[in-house]
């Protein structure tokens, strides 16, 4: 088995202005999200849709109805060794989330980000390709997965350019429930 990416908070020091951070003095971590968590899973994911519900391809009164207990069975189904969700907490604040499994049960080469949402007033600060950067080297570190896929709603610009940046590449278009999106790999 591979070694597991440890949990460690990261003091941004950093004052760059333009696409680098510009959150000086901001206390952040990206931490697995366990069991207990679903009532802060279920909360996070609300906030997202609510700000952008195309990013998620679902309106929030849809997702407003989901239980606790479906978050619970969500967090179930991704405690598995090839998958996992991801909060990102930003002064002891959960500010985004992201997902990592495995594209189709037959398939154990082919990973799949998913559900990756940042609260808007974080944008522009980095987290966002942190936030992805984790998850491609949680992904090189704990799973076998020879290639990634990510879905991006067409219009996601920031998300569009932050897959490029990171090495992406375009191998389809379609829509998922109406909404126009572009499928991207990479390989791992």
């Amino acid at each position: 088995l591979k070694k597991p990416l440890k949990t460690v908070p990261i003091f941004l020091r950093c004052n760059r202005t333009g696409n680098g951070m510009k959150s000086l003095g901001m206390l952040w971590l990206i931490k697995k999200v366990e069991l207990g968590d679903a009532s802060r899973l279920r909360q996070i994911r609300l906030a997202l849709v609510k700000e952008n519900p195309k990013t998620f391809g679902i309106l929030y009164d849809t997702e407003r109805r989901k239980p606790v207990k479906y978050f619970e069975n969500e967090i179930k189904r991704y405690l598995v060794p090839d998958a996992a969700i991801f909060f990102l907490e930003v002064n002891g604040e959960i500010v985004g989330m992201a997902k990592v499994g495995r594209y189709g049960k037959k398939d154990p080469y082919t990973g799949y980000l998913s559900s990756m949402g940042l609260m808007k007033k974080y944008h522009g600060r980095g987290f966002g390709e942190r936030l992805l950067k984790y998850r491609l080297d949680w992904i090189r570190k704990n799973t076998g997965f020879k290639k990634v896929l990510m879905t991006v709603v067409d219009g996601n610009e920031k998300m569009t350019y932050l897959a490029y940046k990171m090495g992406f590449k375009e191998i389809s278009h379609g829509s998922f429930y109406g909404v126009p999106n572009t499928k991207l790999e990479l390989k791992v």
